[in-house]
C-alpha cells in the first residue's frame, strides 16, 4: 500500500500527533526551564508529517524546508561553551543531513555516482578546510568550530543542489517555494513595521533596537523578518527578488504569473521597509544587470519594446511601494544615523591593520572580535562591514581570493548556461545570476563570511545554476 493512498485515514492521527507533540514541548520547556524559542523547534518537528502529507513527497518537503530555513536565523547551541560559541544545531543543517540520507539511499538503489564539478567543488572544499584548520592560529578555537559547522553546510548544500536530478519535477517546485518564502518573510516584515510592539520576536533572543533607527527626535521602524537584522533581511530578499522579477515580467508562459507578481511586489515593499541602503543599491543593480543581459543576449529573444514595458512596470511597482514612506526614505538617504558611515571607515582601517599583521592566516574563523587590541568597539558592532575584508581578516588573503573566485565561477557557469536552448531554463538562470550579483555587491556593505548561515542561499543558487547547466533533461523542464 502506498503511503498516501488513503489520506483520510491519516488526518486524525496527524492532528493528534501534532497536538501531543506541542503539549509535550510545553511541559519539557517549563520543567527544563528552557528558552521559549525551543517551542518553535518542537512545533516545526511536529508539523513536518502534516506538511509532508500535503506535499506528497519526502524529498520535496525537505527541499521546501531548506529554502524556507534560509529566511530564518534558527540555530541553537545545546553544547554552548562559556569560552566560545559552542556547536550550533540549525534547521538548515538538519534538513541538509536528511536530504543526504535520502540521496545515499537513491545512490545505493540506482548505482549512480555523484558528479564532482571540480572547477567549483574543489575551491569550495579547500576554503571550508582552510576555515576549519584556522583553529591552529585562533585565540578561541571553539569559535572556529561554531563557524566551521556553517561552512560545512555551505559545501553540502551546494554539492547536493548541483547534483539534483529530475529537473522537470523539482525546478518549478523550487520556484514556487521561493515565492512562498519571500511572501512569508515579507508578511512578517510588514507586520513588524506597522505593528512593532506585536511581532518583534525578542523571545528569540533579539534586541528591540534592531528594529529601530533614530535621526534626532525622529524614529524609523525597520523590518527584520526572522533574520534578526534589517540588513540581513534585505540581503536575503535580494537573492530571490531577481528570480521572481524574471518570472513576473519576462516569462510569457508562467502558470502562476499573478502569484509571482504578488510575491515580488510584497518583497519590494519589504525591502523598502528594511531601510537598508546597501539593499536598495544591490536591488537596482540586479535589475539593471537583467536588462543589460536581455539587450545583449539575442538567444533570449526579448525585443527592446518589451524591455521598455518591463522597466515601466518595475518603476510603477517601486513608486507605489515607496511613495507612502517617502519622508523616511529621504531621511535614510540624506542623513547619517550616529555617524555610521564614518564608523565603518574606522572599522575598515582596523581590518586592514589585522590583514597587514596576518596576511596569510588571519585571526581564525569567528575570531575577529577576539583581537581586542586591534578592534575598537564603534557603535554596537566591532566587525568590519565588508564581507571580503572580513574574510581576509579572519582567514587570510588567499582565503578571500578563493571566496571571490567561487562567486566568479558561479557567474562563469551561469553565463555559459544562458546559451541553452530551453527558454525557461535560460530565464531561471538569468534570475539566479542577478541574485548572486546583488548578493556579491551587498557583501561590500555587510559583515560575514563562509562561516555564517547567511551565505547558504549563495550555495543554493550556485548549485542550482550548475544543476541547470548540466541537466540532460533541461529541455523537458516544462512551463513554470
Amino acid at each position: 500500500m502506498k503511503l498516501f493512498e488513503h489520506p483520510a485515514c491519516y488526518n486524525n492521527k496527524l492532528l493528534l500527533t501534532f497536538f501531543a507533540a506541542v503539549c509535550s514541548a510545553l511541559i519539557l520547556i517549563n520543567m527544563g526551564k528552557m528558552q521559549t524559542k525551543w517551542l518553535l523547534v518542537f512545533i516545526m518537528l511536529a508539523s513536518f508529517p502534516i506538511f509532508m502529507f500535503i506535499i506528497g513527497s519526502l524529498k520535496k518537503s525537505l527541499l521546501a524546508i531548506l529554502i524556507f530555513s534560509f529566511s530564518m536565523k534558527m540555530d541553537f547551541n545545546p553544547w554552548y561553551s562559556n569560552s566560545g560559541f559552542g556547536i550550533p544545531v540549525s534547521l538548515s543543517g538538519i534538513t541538509i543531513l536528511s536530504l543526504y540520507a535520502l540521496w545515499f539511499i537513491e545512490i545505493m538503489k540506482k548505482q549512480e555516482r555523484p558528479k564532482l564539478f571540480p572547477s567549483v567543488t574543489i575551491p569550495i572544499a579547500l576554503l571550508v578546510l582552510w576555515s576549519g584548520f584556522s583553529f591552529m592560529v585562533a585565540a578561541k578555537p571553539s569559535n572556529v568550530l561554531y563557524g566551521f559547522v556553517f561552512a560545512m553546510e555551505f559545501l553540502l548544500c551546494y554539492f547536493y543542489i548541483a547534483n539534483l536530478s529530475d529537473s522537470k519535477s523539482y525546478m518549478p517546485f523550487i520556484l514556487n517555494c521561493i515565492a512562498v518564502t519571500v511572501m512569508f518573510s515579507s508578511a512578517i516584515g510588514i507586520i513588524q513595521y506597522f505593528f512593532p510592539g506585536r511581532l518583534n520576536l525578542q523571545f528569540l533572543g533579539w534586541e528591540d533596537d534592531a528594529l529601530k533607527l533614530r535621526y534626532g527626535s525622529a524614529l524609523i521602524i525597520r523590518a527584520v523578518g526572522f533574520l534578526g537584522h534589517a540588513n540581513a533581511l534585505a540581503k536575503f530578499l535580494n537573492c530571490w527578488l531577481p528570480v521572481l522579477f524574471v518570472f513576473s515580467f519576462i516569462s510569457e508562459k508562467s502558470k502562476y504569473k499573478i502569484f509571482y507578481i504578488a510575491a515580488f511586489s510584497l518583497g519590494v515593499l519589504t525591502l523598502i521597509l528594511t531601510f537598508s541602503r546597501g539593499g536598495w543599491l544591490s536591488f537596482f543593480f540586479s535589475i539593471i544587470l537583467i536588462m543589460a543581459i536581455l539587450i545583449s543576449k539575442n538567444e533570449i529573444n526579448i525585443k527592446f519594446a518589451r524591455i521598455a514595458r518591463m522597466l515601466i512596470a518595475i518603476a510603477v511597482v517601486i513608486i507605489i511601494a515607496a511613495l507612502p514612506f517617502y519622508h523616511h526614505i529621504h531621511q535614510r538617504l540624506k542623513r547619517d544615523d550616529y555617524d555610521a558611515a564614518a564608523n565603518r571607515i574606522t572599522l575598515a582601517k582596523t581590518a586592514f591593520q589585522i590583514i597587514r599583521e596576518r596576511p596569510l592566516t588571519g585571526t581564525g574563523l569567528k575570531n575577529y572580535e577576539s583581537m581586542t587590541s586591534y578592534t575598537p568597539f564603534v557603535g554596537n558592532t566591532p566587525t568590519v562591514h565588508n564581507v571580503y575584508l572580513h574574510t581576509a581578516a579572519e582567514l587570510g588573503i588567499p582565503a578571500a581570493l578563493i571566496f571571490i573566485y567561487i562567486y566568479i565561477a558561479f557567474f562563469f557557469k551561469g553565463f555559459n548556461a544562458l546559451k541553452r536552448g530551453d527558454r525557461t531554463v535560460v530565464l531561471f538562470i538569468l534570475g539566479l545570476i542577478a541574485g548572486l550579483a546583488a548578493n556579491f555587491l551587498h557583501g561590500m556593505f555587510e559583515l560575514g563570511n563562509i562561516g555564517d548561515s547567511a551565505f547558504l542561499p549563495v550555495a543554493f543558487m550556485g548549485g542550482l545554476i550548475i544543476c541547470l547547466k548540466n541537466s540532460q533533461e533541461g529541455n523537458n523542464l516544462g512551463h513554470i
